[in-house]
């Protein structure tokens, strides 16, 4: 956690008495009778326990005068919540709920509020706020300007044995202990037997240095007291967190950047034929962007990228970012070490015959037998399972043809020497309960780190899924397999699990690899066995509501019926519950138990939303969620501009491939109004005073009078010249080349659609030809720009 961005310091905590005094004027659901009231009080930054007034009976102008005490940090966003119920009996209504923030408050002055709940019934509440300066003792405290942790407390209990139960007991008893403030909560013992029983068990729990710990110690299944329970208590700081707060790249990144530039300068020289290059000449720094589209966005991603290996310019570009489709690229890619060494021509042969073989062998007993495996030892170490695993599934045999144990964090061997491009896959937190338009968060994945930079938090890429509370990983998971991130990176597809079974086995049936689905039954009869799903995940992660009992039913005919003959089983599940797009991924909340800086909206490098409610209630952003909800980043943004324009990388020319469905220009126009918000130099897009009629296949926007906006080379697909052109400047000539030309990708029943996962050898090599031809074509612009890229560079560093 220490880096040169984090500021260390000890902070007091005070005593802040909230009275709530009176509500006036307070009418319920119900316009038959009066409500019966009451508050419901949090303060997450002081205290995870909700707190409540008691209920006054008949009144619409209750009197309570209850006074809560809370422990602050003022240091922090302390924001309570106040919310009124109606004390009903059959269900407690909400009239009303406001958030408080309490950064104004003076230390020994009362505040007395009355906050307006309805102003046109005049319906208020009354409330009182005392902060009392304490004399406490000071906690050590380490900020990065947005986020704020303190020392975390590893707390080790030894549950000895029990005295005073009567000698005739024959039950079992456990102790059950609970520390509501620490990261576990609760835990218990085995049962024992007898009048004295003995456990000698050991537990951990760790808990904040900067809150009232308290530890309960109940005998679980019994009314007896004054039973006597030894323990033995260890409390001791824990190491050194492995979370980073920071801005700033990781060290890994760094490294990269120092070795790939000496590359780039190399290149440089030969692609604008200088003699030499001053060791004193700042390299530019080039970005390439791939967008979501699927296993079209995969493929035309190969060849964009093998268009730039033929123009020799691959050694000059930084990055390489993805997002969804074009996210399975590099992944792929990036098992070769040195593939930008090797060629890409070895790596489009295997994914051709990936993506244009036969698919039996996904729907496999071995297939079906590896799936449940996992899934049984992902739900037996405490994680949760979800269609985004199952998916994962899917994309590694289809992109690998059997099992892959490779992981993110091995890809540090391909950019260990700086030998190629620095991958960024990109992905986004959201909210269950808010639609990713209006609320996201950018997570990248590196080699190296998981982060959220929008909060400078980042985690070792190894570490990613693991459970961290404070900075601390207080419970390791394996790394998790680079398969189910694809499952993740790419989770937004409308596609069923269903139809992407029949699809793939009505084309496997097909001799020219299509089939009129009208004409035949549905073909997902097939070998999915043994996939165990809850009801709650089935309806929180579909969307669709399944009754308990049939998800139990569901799940325990799985279990009994052979992989050879999974028919039912298949049906069942594929059909009832997960006929709905892929889910969001659940994973553990690295950002857990860090809380929010007062004032934390004014720190430069935090990005909030203008327009995103969220952003402006500090407890329903990221630190407070027990979860993060990960999904493809192509439901916000479907190029990974906001990574690549961090305020740590800033890219000098980026080239961005858009293999968007429709709407080639709307990632392009989503960026730069974002950037405009954010106060990040970005050239203007206007596309309609640029494009005369058709599109063009390359369209270069820049500020000529600003250096430090950035150079964008923008690509959509589209086929123009290359329906005239086997290569740039090579007429097309015979019937069979002229046909191979002639053809559109986005037109309805294109085999290109983002819902199509084979192709034909054709329609493959077609659409790799094209992506390839576009960049070559445009090699001269794209040589202007790195000429332009390298100027601004040095004028950059001059100024």
């Amino acid at each position: 956690m220490q880096t040169n961005e984090v500021l260390s310091f000890c902070s007091r905590r005070h005593a802040l008495h909230v009275t709530i005094i009176r509500g006036r004027n307070i009418s319920g659901r119900d316009a038959w009778r009066k409500p019966q009231c009451y508050v419901q009080l949090r303060l997450p930054s002081a205290s995870s326990e909700t707190f409540r007034t008691s209920a006054v009976r008949n009144s619409a102008n209750p009197t309570w005068r209850q006074t809560f005490t809370f422990y602050i940090h003022t240091t922090l966003k302390n924001v309570m919540e106040l919310i009124l119920f109606d004390d009903d009996r059959t269900v407690n209504n909400q009239i009303s709920s406001l958030c408080v923030d309490l950064g104004g408050l003076k230390m020994g002055g009362r505040e007395r509020e009355k906050i307006v709940l309805d102003e046109k019934k005049r319906m208020l509440l009354e409330v009182e706020f005392f902060l009392e300066k304490s004399e406490s003792h000071p906690h050590p405290v380490f900020t990065n300007g947005v986020l704020m942790a303190r020392q975390c407390w590893k707390v080790q209990v030894c549950v000895l044995h029990l005295r005073g139960l009567p000698a005739e007991g024959i039950h079992s008893h456990a102790i059950v202990l609970s520390a509501p403030d620490s990261y576990e909560r609760i835990a218990s013992t085995t049962k024992r037997k007898g009048a004295e029983p003995v456990w000698d068990e050991y537990f951990t729990f760790h808990t904040d240095s900067g809150r009232d710990n308290l530890l309960f110690v109940t005998l679980h299944d019994t009314s007896h007291m004054g039973l006597q329970v030894d323990l033995n208590l260890t409390a001791t700081d824990s190491a050194s967190p492995i979370l980073r707060l920071g801005f700033c790249l990781s060290d890994g990144e760094k490294d990269f950047l120092k070795r790939r530039a000496k590359i780039a300068a190399l290149a440089f020289t030969k692609v604008l034929n200088h003699q030499t290059i001053s060791k004193s000449c700042r390299v530019p720094v080039v970005a390439v962007l791939g967008s979501g589209g699927g296993v079209r966005a995969m493929t035309s991603f190969y060849g964009s990228l093998s268009g730039l290996e033929r123009m020799g310019i691959l050694d000059c570009i930084a990055y390489a970012f993805g997002v969804s489709g074009s996210n399975w690229a590099l992944a792929t890619i990036y098992q070769d070490p040195c593939w930008s060494t090797h060629g890409l021509d070895s790596a489009i042969h295997e994914l051709r015959a990936r993506l244009t073989g036969g698919k039996l062998n996904l729907l496999t007993s071995d297939w079906l037998r590896h799936c449940r495996d996992a899934l049984r030892d992902k739900e037996a170490r405490g994680l949760r399972t979800c269609l985004t695993d199952l998916w994962g599934f899917v994309l590694e045999w289809m992109l690998y043809g059997q099992e892959n144990p490779a992981r993110l964090s091995e890809q540090q061997e391909a950019v260990r020497h700086g030998q190629n491009p620095y991958p960024i896959y990109a992905a986004v937190n959201v909210k269950r309960d808010v639609e990713s338009c209006k609320f996201s968060e950018w997570v990248e994945f590196t080699p190296h780190e998981v982060g959220l930079p929008k909060y400078g938090a980042f985690i070792p890429a190894r570490n990613f899924e693991s459970e961290f509370f404070m900075g601390h990983m207080v419970r390791q998971h394996p790394e998790p397999p680079l398969h189910y991130l694809l499952g993740l990176w790419g989770s937004a597809f409308a596609k069923s699990l269903r139809d992407l079974f029949n699809d793939l086995l009505k084309k496997q049936n097909s001799p020219d690899g299509k089939q009129d689905t009208e004409k035949q039954e549905p073909l997902v009869d097939r070998d999915l066995a043994q996939v165990s799903l809850q009801s709650k995940d089935l309806t929180e992660l579909t969307g669709v509501t399944v009754p308990a009992s049939s998800a139990r039913g569901i799940a325990e005919e799985a279990l009994s019926i052979e992989v050879s003959t999974p028919e039912r089983f298949i049906k069942q599940v594929l059909h009832e519950a997960l006929g709905t797009r892929l889910s969001v991924s659940h994973v553990p909340n690295f950002l857990s138990g860090h809380f929010l800086v007062q004032n934390f909206e004014q720190f430069p490098d935090f990005s909030p939303w203008k327009d995103n409610s969220c952003d402006h209630h500090s407890n329903q952003l990221s630190p407070f969620m027990k979860k993060l909800h990960l999904v493809d980043a192509g439901l916000s943004i479907n190029l990974a501009f906001p990574l690549a324009q961090r305020s740590q990388r800033r890219a000098h020319l980026i080239l961005s491939f858009d293999y968007s469905w429709d709407k080639p220009f709307e990632a392009l126009k989503q960026a730069a109004a974002y950037f405009s918000e954010h106060h990040v130099p970005f050239p203007s897009v206007d596309v309609e005073a640029d494009s005369h009629g058709e599109l063009r296949e390359c369209y270069l926007f820049e500020d000529q009078g600003n250096a430090s906006v950035p150079l964008v080379l923008h690509f959509p697909l589209v086929n123009q010249s290359f329906r005239n052109f086997t290569q740039p400047g090579v007429p097309r000539r015979t019937k069979i080349e002229q046909e191979d030309g002639d053809f559109k990708v986005f037109v309805r029943c294109s085999p290109y659609s983002t819902l199509d996962f084979r192709y034909t050898e054709r329609e493959f090599d077609r659409l790799v030809k094209l992506a390839r031809y576009n960049v070559l074509n445009n090699a001269a612009l794209i040589h202007k720009a790195l000429g332009k890229a390298w100027n601004r560079a040095q004028r950059k560093k001059l100024g």
